[in-house]
């Protein structure tokens, strides 16, 4: 993932948090931190596609 990338997920990330604290009425928006953390995702080995699809 590029850097621009990484930031476009990011700030869509930001967005939906802030609909969702909209939406149910919430006196904050939590941080981005507070509800995604990278360490609890699968090892880049199992996200890859297989060579052959590429």
């Amino acid at each position: 993932m590029t850097h621009l990338t990484r930031r476009a997920v990011l700030a869509r990330l930001a967005r939906s948090i802030e609909t969702l604290r909209e939406g149910f009425g919430l006196p904050r928006s939590p941080a981005i931190a507070e509800v995604f953390d990278r360490r609890f995702r699968p090892p880049l080995e199992t996200r890859r596609l297989p060579a052959s699809l590429g």
